[in-house]
């Protein structure tokens, strides 16, 4: 059945959390993983004709496109000590609630590069046999382009470490839909700053303003989903294979909110 298929999924996951006392709350978590399977993720469809026939399922276990072998979140929560009962100017009135009640927060993640589908568009199989042509490495080439600090005006990946150059005469390729070719990794953190102020004894009113990529990271990384769109261009007939199709994760952006609790 060409929509049927297995996958096996093995993991590592530990976590460190510190309960809110004295108005501080941490959580630390780490995973690592592998994700491997015989099919792609998502059904009947295939990133440029990405496919292996079912008629040779043997050669078709790769990694999943969402394998993230390790992933890293430290999430802080901190009330600051001061205003009425706190350490710090521990007093009521006016002066209390303008000082009391500020608490920030934060969440950082870093996580592995998700593996690359690798294809040639430059493929004359007949489609009565639903496979695409998937290049495979040549042995001892070397598969990236660049050493050292990453150049997004350079190509990520060398065209020639791939077989397939001329295209495929009705050769599928030696491939696999997903290779075990990594984009960069990801990294992000987020920050509020929230401001909770009693009104009365049962009404409270909070203002927080929210900072997303704080530090304004930039990630040339595709979605580690299919369909999202990719952030280099993978196929081996185009004449910017390996290079950045444009797609790189969100700037920095403020969100500034305020509601009412009671």
């Amino acid at each position: 059945n060409y929509y049927s298929g297995n996958s096996t999924y093995n993991s590592f996951q530990g976590k460190v959390e510190k309960r809110f006392s004295h108005g501080f709350w941490f959580l630390g978590s780490y995973t690592n993983e592998k994700w491997i399977a015989n099919t792609l993720d998502v059904q009947g469809w295939t990133p440029n004709g990405a496919s292996v026939s079912p008629f040779q399922r043997s050669r078709d276990k790769h990694l999943t496109s969402q394998d993230v072998p390790q992933t890293v979140a430290l999430s802080v929560v901190y009330e600051l000590p001061m205003g009425a009962g706190k350490r710090f100017v521990n007093t009521g009135g006016i002066v209390g609630r303008v000082v009391g009640g500020w608490q920030v927060a934060t969440i950082f993640r870093a996580s592995s590069g998700t593996p690359l589908p690798i294809t040639s568009s430059l493929c004359n199989i007949p489609s009565q046999f639903s496979m695409g042509c998937l290049p495979a490495i040549l042995p001892g080439a070397k598969v990236y382009a660049q050493s050292g600090k990453f150049n997004p005006n350079q190509p990520y990946l060398n065209k020639a470490a791939f077989e397939g150059q001329s295209g495929f005469n009705f050769f599928p390729g030696s491939g696999t839909p997903v290779t075990n070719i990594r984009q960069p990794g990801f990294h992000n953190e987020d920050f509020t700053l929230e401001k909770t102020t009693r009104i009365t004894e049962r009404v409270n009113f909070k203002v927080n303003v929210q900072a997303f990529n704080l530090w304004n990271w930039h990630c040339y990384c595709q979605s580690n989903s299919w369909g999202t769109g990719g952030a280099y261009n993978t196929d081996l007939n185009n004449p910017n294979f390996g290079g950045l199709t444009g797609l790189v994760t969100s700037p920095r952006s403020f969100q500034l909110g305020g509601r009412f609790t009671f």
